[in-house]
């Protein structure tokens, strides 16, 4: 069970798992550090789903009120 296709199987499983906190990282969204964390404890779909919102939202302009 050690073949290379296993090993390709399992990488790309990661990545797709940890696709919020990647697109987070990638471009400075707001609150990466929620994201990743989130991410780290999605095991269910919702809070995926939920981190992978977070991490697409865009940063508000310069000079404008941050809503919390």
């Amino acid at each position: 069970m050690n073949s290379p296709i296993h090993a390709l199987i399992w990488l790309a499983a990661f990545a797709v798992y940890f696709t919020p906190a990647i697109i987070a990282w990638a471009r400075p969204a707001p609150h990466r550090g929620r994201v990743t964390v989130i991410n780290l404890f999605a095991f269910l779909i919702v809070p995926w789903i939920w981190a992978l919102v977070m991490a697409c939202r865009s940063r508000p302009a310069v000079g404008e009120p941050v809503s919390r």
